[in-house]
């Protein structure tokens, strides 16, 4: 179980997101890299916007679910929380998250625009 961090204003997905140097800049970046019970942090100032589909696949379980938190970037781990991050989408372009079990705290989702409508999907993975 590991704290990752992901900050668009500076992160880079080629980094191990281990550190808020070398964060990532995307949570599907992050994504990537999850094992179940890891705590992925957003910097207060991410703010991630795509004109496409974005589809996040975390490797949360039942009993050690991923957390997605947002949280100020001064410390690590973030001593104070906010609800400040963001995801987002343009045109018709939809968010996906997908896992077993994940929690998610201070992120708005925006998907699509004014003139186009676009869905956030939240699905479970879990196999019977």
């Amino acid at each position: 179980m590991a704290n990752l961090y992901v900050r668009s204003t500076d992160g880079n997905n080629s980094d191990n997101g281990t550190t808020w140097a070398l964060a990532k800049a995307t949570v599907a970046g992050v994504a990537a890299i999850d094992a179940a019970g890891d705590t992925i942090y957003l910097s207060q100032d991410h703010n991630e916007t795509t004109a496409s589909s974005v589809s996040v696949a975390l490797a949360g379980t039942l009993a050690s679910p991923t957390r997605i938190i947002c949280g100020n970037d001064a410390a690590e781990p973030p001593t104070t929380t906010a609800a400040t991050a963001q995801i987002a989408t343009t045109g018709a372009s939809s968010i996906t998250l997908t896992g077993t079990s994940f929690y998610v705290y201070g992120v708005k989702f925006v998907c699509g625009s004014s003139t186009s409508s676009a869905t956030l999907n939240l699905c479970n993975t879990f196999a019977h």
